[in-house]
């Protein structure tokens, strides 16, 4: 079996015959063709003597005193000698730029060919009070959310609450939330969802389905929150109704004597 001292003698025997490592080294491993920096292939690269000529001529003018003294930049500080056209093809010749595809923009829609949005704007802003508690919402401390006027078919029994504060199905109403109840929502939910004991006690849900007793109150939870929540802007929309100055209302919900 070969060791080191093996090797070593084996090296002693040839480290001064030169020619003998390249043949058996380097001869078989040669790479054949032409080089890649040749000048054979960096003269194929450059452009012909007429190209060349037109080229300085060209660059030359556009890179005199005069020209860049009267140049204007593009509003960032960057000087465009000979015009923006000039400065384009300067950095697309030499700089490598034009070797990388334009992104190409996707074609506009015809104007009459748009599709039609139909985007229902908000009807009322309750911004004085959280929805929830009552209190005075803080400019820089509050969470905003949205609310809407049900569809007649879903909830029949509260069209009439409705139309009494002059809403109609549909409309959308901007609501705020104080921090705390938000934060007092999350906690009891949390409370809630992480008990482990309702959380694995299967029961049916009222659509029949089974489900976690930590999953059914959770969203017994919610519904009566959005319940309670829903009666408190009803009774501060009609507060805002016979304030004659209250500035909650746009579009049609904004009653015109």
């Amino acid at each position: 079996m070969t060791d080191f001292n093996d090797i070593v003698a084996e090296y002693d025997q040839i480290k001064d015959n030169p020619e003998t490592i390249d043949q058996i080294r380097v001869k078989d491993n040669q790479v054949k063709g032409i080089a890649a920096d040749s000048a054979q292939k960096r003269v194929n690269c450059l452009p012909t003597a007429e190209e060349h000529h037109k080229l300085q001529q060209k660059y030359a003018e556009m890179f005199d005193k005069s020209s860049r003294a009267g140049a204007k930049h593009n509003g960032g500080g960057l000087i465009l000698p000979g015009g923006r056209k000039n400065f384009a093809d300067f950095h697309d010749n030499f700089t490598g730029t034009g070797r990388i595809a334009k992104k190409q923009e996707a074609p506009a829609i015809p104007e009459g060919n748009a599709p039609k949005v139909d985007t229902p704007q908000i009807s009322v802003v309750l911004y004085k009070r959280c929805i929830d508690c009552g209190e005075a919402v803080s400019k820089s401390e509050f969470v905003y959310d949205m609310d809407y006027v049900p569809p007649r078919d879903r909830f029949p029994g509260e069209l009439e609450k409705w139309k009494a504060v002059g809403l109609k199905p549909g409309m959308i109403i901007g609501t705020f939330f104080c921090l705390n109840c938000v934060a007092e929502f999350k906690k009891e939910r949390m409370r809630i969802v992480n008990d482990p004991i309702k959380s694995a006690l299967q029961v049916n849900g009222p659509d029949g389905l089974p489900t976690t007793l930590a999953a059914l109150e959770a969203e017994t939870l919610k519904h009566k929150h959005r319940q309670r929540t829903r009666e408190n802007i009803i009774a501060m929309i009609k507060v805002e109704r016979n304030d004659p100055m209250s500035d909650c209302f746009y579009g049609e919900a904004r009653l015109r004597n």
